[in-house]
């Protein structure tokens, strides 16, 4: 999100007036109208280059000769304002955390002859349906009895119901590049995108064939959305030290944290093919981190600040199971990036009943829908104006339940049954996402939002 703020470079010299001649042309008249031609198609060209922007600011009104002509003598130095630059198309883009299919939560939504999670989205499906785009952190293949392959966790293999209860929730995207993503190995890598495909999930993360390109590539009401999803290795070619096939190695979208200067030449060539796909904004959700950490590692910071020297806007992150601070990053030529180091988890059931003693303070039991709010103008120009946050949380009694935490709301019309809880999570996830979260919204004109509530 590049933070010049960009303009609408509507000037040009006015020409000169022509004189009637009866006169022979000399030689190098010619010459020069043809020098002059190239001239102008030069301006346009820089024109037409110079319209796209990811400024969080409005752009600028851009400036146009005044009408009439003038003469050989005079200096054109009259200027008209075109107006205003005009917001033709606004979007919202929601993110979430990681989907862990876990025994307990696979037993609550177990009816015997078949699965149906879609209960476990019932209050947060109105968040996910209003947004333009959603995405989800899929963190589990998706595996059939039928094939020999049980339902499970850790390593996890999970229904295709789960696809469907996404989908009808209102999800769009799912990314598939974590650490789990060969639990079930090349079977549950391959048939998970060919699920997803069936119920109209699009994803990023892994892909099908060498031939297929890692970047998904969503228009969203004429804005183009470039999304990527990278997770790390684990000694080698392997996930969660489970080796990946040779002939599936180029088939899930993985990182060196040992051989970064790798890791940084391939986000610098998918950067460039998403610049020649027209691409307005460019996100990259990292599977990064470590597990149950309060703050990102120094190595992340790095990462994060390397992405952002490179042009990428959005950073989204997830692994960590808890909610990590957002930041924005800035680059020596102004670009300017957000990042969210951890979207935490969306569906869970680690409880902090049941995690160790470090654990216990309840963290893994949040979650956030993390939201971009995008213009485009009529100059060209797309920026970030805004973001928002839906803290939520996995209410646990007969069965799982998401409940959106939301700010604009009295706790009072939460849909949680445990009033104490539902505030304690929220309170934990808001203070997670730090005062640049809180900054950001301020300086570009958006409503307070309670940074911590009362029990």
């Amino acid at each position: 999100m590049a933070q010049r703020k960009p303009t609408n470079p509507r000037t040009a010299q006015q020409t000169k007036s022509r004189r009637r001649s009866r006169r022979r042309l000399k030689p190098w008249i010619p010459f020069a109208g043809i020098g002059l031609l190239v001239v102008i198609i030069a301006v346009i060209i820089i024109i037409l280059v110079s319209g796209k922007g990811k400024s969080g600011n409005k752009p600028d009104p851009g400036t146009t000769p005044a009408p009439g002509e003038t003469t050989e003598s005079s200096a054109p130095d009259e200027t008209t304002t075109i107006g205003e630059p005009e917001i033709i198309s606004s979007i919202t883009v929601g993110s979430t955390g990681d989907i862990l299919i876990h025994p307990s939560v696979l037993a609550a939504f177990d009816y015997g002859d078949h699965h149906d999670f879609n209960g476990a989205f019932t209050y947060v499906a109105p968040y996910y349906s209003k947004l333009d785009l959603m995405v989800v952190n899929l963190e589990v293949p998706l595996v059939d009895p039928d094939d020999g392959y049980e339902y499970s966790s850790n390593p996890f293999g999970s229904p295709d119901a789960v696809a469907e209860a996404l989908k009808n929730a209102g999800a769009d995207v799912c990314l598939t590049a974590n650490n789990h993503t060969y639990d079930m190995g090349s079977y549950g890598l391959h048939r998970t995108q060919r699920v997803l495909k069936e119920y109209g999930l699009d994803y990023t993360g892994t892909r099908q064939d060498e031939s297929d390109s890692f970047i998904l590539v969503e228009d969203v009401k004429g804005i183009k959305l470039g999304m990527i999803c990278y997770t790390y290795e684990t000694g080698g070619k392997s996930l969660n030290y489970i080796p990946i096939d040779y002939e599936d190695e180029e088939m899930v979208n993985t990182f060196d944290y040992e051989n970064l200067d790798a890791f940084y030449s391939d986000a610098r060539r998918q950067l460039a093919q998403m610049d020649e796909l027209g691409c307005d904004l460019k996100i990259f959700y990292m599977h990064w981190g470590e597990e149950y950490e309060d703050y990102p590692r120094d190595y992340q910071t790095e990462i994060a600040q390397a992405l952002c020297d490179m042009g990428v806007d959005v950073i989204i992150g997830g692994h960590p199971h808890v909610v990590q601070m957002f930041d924005v990053l800035k680059s020596d030529n102004g670009h300017q990036m957000l990042c969210l180091y951890s979207m935490g988890n969306e569906l869970s059931n680690q409880r902090r009943d049941i995690m160790n003693e470090d654990d216990y303070r309840g963290y893994t039991e949040d979650g956030i829908i993390f939201i971009l709010n995008i213009d485009k103008y009529n100059t060209g120009d797309v920026i970030i104006s805004g973001i928002d946050a839906i803290p939520t949380w996995v209410q646990r009694d007969d069965s799982f339940e998401i409940i959106p935490l939301d700010p604009n709301k009295d706790p009072s019309e939460w849909a949680n049954d445990e009033y104490y809880y539902g505030v304690e999570s929220y309170n934990r996830t808001m203070g997670r996402l730090g005062d640049a979260f809180f900054d950001f919204r301020a300086e570009h004109g958006q409503a307070d939002i309670p940074r911590e509530l009362e029990y």
